[in-house]
């Protein structure tokens, strides 16, 4: 092997773990967006109950 395969070789560690660290971040911030639109889910789900009429 040369040093032109080792350098081409794919991403180092570091890299590798930045992406795996990455998607847990997005994993943890999609679940406090769906946990922060409850409320207005609430909201919606009594104005249908109730009939749009008395919301």
């Amino acid at each position: 092997m040369s040093a032109i395969d080792l350098t081409h070789s794919g991403p180092p560690a570091a890299a590798r773990q930045s992406r795996r660290s990455t998607s847990w971040i997005t994993l943890a911030a999609a679940i406090v967006s769906l946990i922060a639109l409850l409320p207005l889910a609430f909201i919606v789900w009594v104005g249908i109950q109730t009939g749009w009429d008395t919301v």
